[in-house]
């Protein structure tokens, strides 16, 4: 299966669908697939600007609004992740993945899907140790919440918890997505290739704290054949692998050795620049399709990570911001195999619908002055409910995680009809995240290296950092083809050249 991965978007939809269309009439060759990883900002309309974490003369519009409203159609199947620039109020209503627009899903805060008979799965947004053991506490008040703008794209350890389970009873996963690097990953590749493009990373990849602790621990456990990533705007490539010896006793949250993994394996990893002209911001990959699988290119539930999604569904936690224990990895195997037998005893068909519907005003509507905190879609405390959520979680039988945030609580039963008379209002027991943040961003200053990956200073990149020139802004008359432009062509590259 030919996949075409995209670093960042940025929200170049159009710029992205044009490169795939240039390059397939370029090589003769039929995309099957495009992937990209993160930062792809599902803007609807302007109001959701005010809810995506980057210096307000950044926020702008781009295109996607169009494929929301249906204006315009991804010509490609697209799978996308969450990254730290993203309309969070938007991605909100999907924690557990969903369509954003026609033919273009959204994994949700870490998920896996099918498409042709392969495993894809990933986890969105970007590591910080602060938030990393909190809840998802984050909620869409109708004033955005900077401090909750921010940390709403901070990775999570009940969905890191909920991926180490992955291959324990099904086939391994062929394809991982991050948005950051897990940590260690340079030192598998060309890092003097690296620095000379990045040398502000340089104490980082020598201290080896760039990248995420949690995406490194995943990708040793999971053992994907290719992982794909971005956020630091460079193209980096890298083969890391795995030894076919159980892990030692003091290695923290890793899985026992299995069937699946007692085979050698080697996952190819891949990052890429942002969206671009004249940057590697595309490769296509041929990803060889398993011999059990359909062929048809498209979305089906992953009947593993349903029943994983269930038998752990009792230690998520998206009411409250305060600490949380998980427990000792891994689960029994028998508690999920249990889920998955009762899945697969009342189902057989694992398409995911096509059940995309706006769920506020387009921006034309928006324009025309449509209020966006009124829905035609059931509503709690005038939020809406994305109906997407609420179908996924019946078929589960699991609680509505957008339900428990705005109610505050964990004990939430069926949605009611009509949505309560109430509103939303800030939780006074609620600590503002924006301490937090004004530190990290006032660390920026004066120095050359960030140790914080959530606001990394990446020089020529405007989207990072308020005090840098907008000379890499994209001007829509750049040629297509410009693109794919360089030194060597990223389209059909193989990752062992690198």
């Amino acid at each position: 299966m030919k996949i075409a991965v995209v670093g960042c978007g940025h929200g170049e939809l159009e710029r992205m669908y044009e490169t795939i269309a240039h390059m397939e009439h370029e090589r003769s060759i039929s995309i099957d697939l495009l992937i990209v990883c993160g930062d792809f900002q599902a803007v609807r309309n302007e109001r959701d600007l005010d809810f995506m974490a980057c210096p307000p003369k950044y926020r702008e519009l781009r295109t996607f609004h169009r494929f929301y409203s249906g204006a315009a159609v991804a010509p490609v199947l697209t799978l996308v992740i969450g990254g730290n620039h993203e309309a969070s109020n938007h991605m909100w209503e999907l924690p557990l993945g969903g369509w954003v627009a026609p033919n273009i899903y959204y994994l949700g805060y870490a998920g896996v899907v099918r498409v042709g008979g392969l495993r894809i799965g990933g986890l969105s947004g970007i590591f910080k140790d602060n938030d990393f053991m909190r809840g998802h506490h984050e909620r869409p008040f109708h004033v955005a919440d900077e401090g909750m703008v921010r940390s709403f794209y901070h990775v999570r350890e009940m969905d890191v918890f909920r991926l180490m389970h992955l291959g324990r009873s099904q086939r391994p996963i062929d394809v991982f997505l991050s948005h950051d690097w897990p940590q260690g990953i340079a030192n598998y590749g060309n890092v003097r290739r690296l620095l000379q493009e990045k040398a502000f990373l340089r104490q980082e990849v020598e201290e080896n704290t760039l990248g995420s602790g949690p995406a490194d621990v995943l990708l040793h456990a999971v053992k994907p054949l290719f992982w794909f990533s971005a956020h630091l705007h460079v193209k980096f490539a890298a083969m890391v692998p795995h030894p076919p010896t159980p892990p030692g006793p003091g290695q923290v949250r890793s899985r026992a050795p299995d069937a699946a993994s007692a085979a050698p394996r080697a996952t190819r990893f891949l990052a890429l620049d942002k969206c671009l002209p004249g940057r590697h911001f595309i490769q296509v990959v041929d990803v060889p399709a398993p011999a059990d699988g359909t062929g048809t290119v498209a979305f089906e539930y992953d009947p593993e990570w349903q029943a994983i999604l269930i038998a752990t569904h009792q230690f998520m936690n998206y009411w409250s911001r305060q600490p949380i224990t998980m427990p000792p990895l891994p689960l029994q195997e028998s508690v999920i195999a249990l889920e998955l037998a009762k899945l697969r005893a009342r189902t057989s068909d694992w398409a995911i619908p096509s059940n995309f519907v706006p769920t506020t005003p387009t921006q034309e509507e928006f324009q025309r002055g449509a209020t966006p905190g009124t829905s035609k879609f059931e509503t709690l405390n005038n939020v809406t409910i994305n109906p997407q959520t609420a179908l996924l979680c019946a078929k589960l039988e699991i609680p509505n995680p957008c339900a428990q945030s705005i109610l505050g609580r964990r004990d939430v039963g069926p949605l009611p009809q009509t949505a309560p008379v109430a509103s939303v209002v800030h939780n006074p027991d609620e600590i503002s995240l924006d301490d937090e943040d004004a530190a990290a961003d006032g660390a920026q200053s004066g120095s050359s290296v960030v140790n914080n990956p959530d606001e990394i200073n990446l020089d020529d990149d405007v989207m990072e950092d308020e005090s840098h020139g907008d000379d890499d802004t994209v001007h829509d008359d750049a040629p297509v083809s410009e693109a794919i432009s360089g030194p060597s062509n990223p389209a059909e590259i193989s990752l062992d050249d690198e």
